[in-house]
């Protein structure tokens, strides 16, 4: 179990005045995980090749919040608490098994590389809310108590076909079929709902070499993500939802030359199908009909400058992440502007990392940079308090630097400590209920045992 406190949420002026109090000093985050995994390659031939994953996890987070008077947080321009608090616990499940078998082989007299694999899986949460006093802050009446549950059978298959010794294709297709269930555990009546999807993703990727340093690819294929439990199965009725897909193309350069190494990509995503409230008043409350798109470029480039110094950058540039659309209510009101930027998605997001290494000491000086990014989807710069919603405004950039070292002490034991937010750099890291300042330098170190 790992309990954890808040992390600082403050109203505009107290953040402004460079506050450093706990606000909310009695509120508890606690959690754990237990996983395990087990693995087994078979070498059938020297063209044939299995490997399968068997694995499992067990995760809690128990995050137990005190409620807020609203009228008296206003007036002290700062959150004050009553004596009741709500448990929101959940815990976690997964286990499944993932397999799957590469071939080489020469069909159409040429060199190919196939992957057919299959993978089964089950996932489930249970939600449960807690009253509770402060009399008894951990324990009390239970006012919800819900499970939802997934299973998914999955399967694809793949052929890179090498067509010349420059130009290679790969081909292929997954398919995978879902469940969604959702068992109110205090429902009257009817306490359990189900559905279903199926969904077939082809892929298509292409390289070709252009000489010994420089290499093109390009690729484009589907993807999807499953409607939410509580979306698909609002108010325990099937929606019939569909998933929300998208369609991704990426095209751009790699390559090495001496001590260089580079990469550069464009890339699309059109994402359609996302749920969205029903524009209407039938007993539907989801359908699916939003789009969005992303569009920018990737780049990467790695130098080793000699003496164990070298040094790795990489960027992504989004000018576009925008809705596609208005969005409306159940009303008809407009929600979500046609080209309003979605929230939570920088403009550039650039990492640089100076290492040096030497026998067996490694460390590395990090740079993180995030430019300004919007909170809501009205776009609204301004930061506005809310006691009954969510803080908005628009996040200033921020760049935080880290230093790391690792030193091997012999083949199984291995020292290493980093400082996070080296220079103590104070900044916002979202708007949620109040202003979440980032994570204060902080220090870590431990040891690493292999055996």
């Amino acid at each position: 179990m790992t309990p954890t406190f808040p992390i600082a949420v403050f109203f505009l002026q107290a953040y402004l005045n460079g506050e450093t109090y706990n606000p909310a000093p009695d509120d508890y985050f606690l959690t754990g995980r237990r996983s395990l995994d087990v693995n087994h390659e078979w070498d059938i031939s020297e063209t044939a090749k299995l490997k399968t994953i068997v694995f499992g996890s067990e995760t809690y987070r128990d995050y137990w919040r005190y409620a807020t008077d609203n009228t008296a947080s206003v007036a002290e321009g700062r959150w004050v608490y009553t004596d009741n608090l709500n448990g929101n616990n959940r815990s976690f499940d997964r286990i499944g098994v993932d397999s799957r078998l590469s071939l080489q082989h020469q069909l159409f007299g040429i060199a190919n590389e196939s992957e057919v694999g299959v993978r089964v899986m089950n996932e489930a949460m249970d939600d449960v809310t807690v009253a509770a006093t402060r009399a008894t802050p951990r324990s009390g009446t239970i006012n919800k108590d819900v499970v939802d549950t997934a299973d998914s059978l999955a399967a694809h298959i793949q052929n890179r076909f090498v067509i010349t010794e420059s130009v290679a294709i790969t081909a292929g297709v997954r398919a995978e079929y879902y469940e969604q269930g959702r068992h109110d555990k205090r429902a009257a009546g009817t306490s359990q709902a189900d559905t279903s999807n199926t969904e077939i993703l082809p892929g298509l990727g292409i390289t070709y070499q252009i000489n010994s340093g420089l290499q093109l690819f390009h690729s484009i294929y589907k993807a999807f993500s499953p409607a939410l439990n509580n979306d698909a199965l609002n108010g325990l009725q099937d929606q019939r939802l569909d998933a929300e897909r998208s369609t991704n193309v990426e095209v751009g350069l790699r390559g090495s030359h001496n001590q260089f190494n580079y990469e550069l990509a464009l890339f699309r995503m059109d994402f359609d199908n996302q749920i969205i409230p029903a524009n209407s008043n039938s007993q539907f409350q989801r359908t699916n009909g939003g789009e969005t798109l992303h569009q920018g470029l990737e780049a990467a480039f790695g130098w080793d400058i000699g003496a164990g110094f070298s040094l790795n950058t990489n960027a992504t540039y989004i000018p576009d992440a925008e809705f596609i659309g208005d969005r409306r209510d159940a009303s008809g009101n407009v929600t979500t502007p046609d080209g309003n930027r979605i929230s939570y998605v920088p403009e550039l997001v650039a990492n640089l990392a100076l290492q040096y290494q030497v026998a067996r000491l490694r460390t590395a000086l990090n740079v993180h940079h995030t430019s300004e990014q919007y909170t809501d989807v009205l776009n609204t710069s301004a930061i506005t308090e809310s006691t009954s919603g969510f803080f908005t405004g628009e996040i200033d950039s921020y760049t935080l630097l880290d230093l790391n070292a690792l030193y091997e002490l012999n083949d199984a034991f291995t020292l290493y400590g980093s400082i996070k937010n080296l220079t103590d750099e104070r900044y916002i890291a979202s708007l949620r209920q109040g202003i979440y300042v980032g994570t204060e330098r902080s220090f870590e170190a431990g040891v690493k045992v292999k055996f």
